[in-house]
């Protein structure tokens, strides 16, 4: 009867053991999660805040062209966001501004934006903006249709309203 039951439970042990490490398959990429499009596992992470560029040509704006010493914006799986802007130009006269806080939601295809803070850089609003999420190389690159983050960064109607603002986090990030 003892032998039973210490057969009987050492195969029981052997089964959870089985069953814990049958898991095996790796989580998702961040390539694989915005494989579908724009969902909340594929935002959620810290993505390279790169700056703005010409919607049309997809050049980046010399002037707003942070990509030698980016930002970053944190996109918390709580729906909370963080968003650092790059290190401003000495000379532009601009406080510190950093950071932004505010919250996120992902409905279908629109990200909701809403910012808490009121300062010269950004001030408290809210925006329903259709970004675009694409695989490029190594990165992911998601660009909103409009300027929100960059808007105050610069006073010229026309990057205002043909600028598209970059964001770039590792294809392989999980």
């Amino acid at each position: 009867m003892i032998k039973k039951l210490s057969l009987l439970a050492g195969i029981c042990a052997m089964g959870l053991m089985t069953a814990c490490s049958d898991d095996s398959t790796p989580d998702p990429t961040k390539a694989e999660l915005c494989g579908a499009g724009i969902t909340h596992d594929c935002l959620v992470g810290t993505w390279t805040a790169k700056g703005a560029a010409d919607k049309n040509s997809g050049a980046m704006f010399a002037e707003m062209d942070y990509s030698g010493n980016p930002g970053s914006l944190i996109l918390n799986k709580d729906g909370s966001f963080e968003f650092d802007l790059p290190p401003m130009n000495p000379n532009a006269g601009y406080p510190d501004c950093n950071p932004v806080y505010g919250t996120w939601t992902v409905e279908g295809a629109v990200l909701n934006l809403a910012s808490n803070i009121n300062n010269m850089c950004l001030y408290s609003k809210k925006a329903n903006l259709t970004p675009k999420v694409e695989v490029v190389g190594a990165e992911v690159k998601l660009s909103f249709e409009q300027m929100w983050f960059f808007y105050g960064d610069t006073d010229e109607m026309a990057i205002r309203n043909t600028g598209t603002e970059i964001f770039t986090i590792s294809a392989s990030a999980k």
